[in-house]
């Protein structure tokens, strides 16, 4: 019966408007009603039970309330206590949605890094078939008439730069595969 001045502030009424109301008008909807004797028959003298609603305010929305009520059936009477969390609430939705957020674009970046890392090995692959095929070419070379001294320095330096084009192509794959 008696109310806090606070209650005004965090809701918007009066408290001559919230006493000539219902308790169960500032609980949500979707709260079931609870008969004030069922709450007060639901535990022995000092009981506390605590729980989160939703209640009305004047301008029609609704706040976050935690609620701590203390019952004494023996007396028929109850004390509670409602802490405003409507802002926790709305930081723990914010981030709900952030953390949803960022499984979307971290799947877009895998989505990208998997179709990059494809585009990009297909070129590597050509070269490193390539690179084969001249190495085949070279050893014919040799086989045939690489016996000069001009020939054998050719093929020295087109053996080196195979390496170097070999090695090259296994450091991008390394690359591409840890994409």
């Amino acid at each position: 019966e008696a109310l806090n001045v606070a209650w005004g502030a965090v809701l918007g009424f009066t408290l001559d408007e919230v006493g000539a109301r219902c308790w169960t008008d500032f609980t949500h909807p979707w709260v079931p009603e609870v008969p004030l004797e069922q709450l007060l028959s639901s535990g022995p003298d000092g009981a506390i039970l605590t729980f989160e609603s939703r209640a009305p305010m004047k301008c029609g929305e609704r706040r976050w309330l935690a609620w701590t009520v203390q019952l004494f059936p023996s007396e028929r009477i109850c004390y509670a206590v409602a802490k405003d969390i409507d802002e926790k609430h709305k930081a723990a939705g914010a981030l709900a949605d952030r953390c949803d957020e960022l499984a979307r674009s971290n799947a877009e970046l895998e989505q990208f890094a998997y179709v990059a890392s494809h585009d990009l090995r297909a070129p590597l692959i050509n070269i490193q078939g390539f690179s084969h095929e001249l190495q085949l070419s070279l050893l014919a070379l040799r086989d045939g008439n690489g016996k000069s001294p001009e020939t054998k320095a050719v093929l020295s330096d087109v053996d080196e730069s195979l390496r170097f084009i070999l090695t090259a192509v296994a450091r991008m794959d390394a690359l591409i595969t840890s994409l």
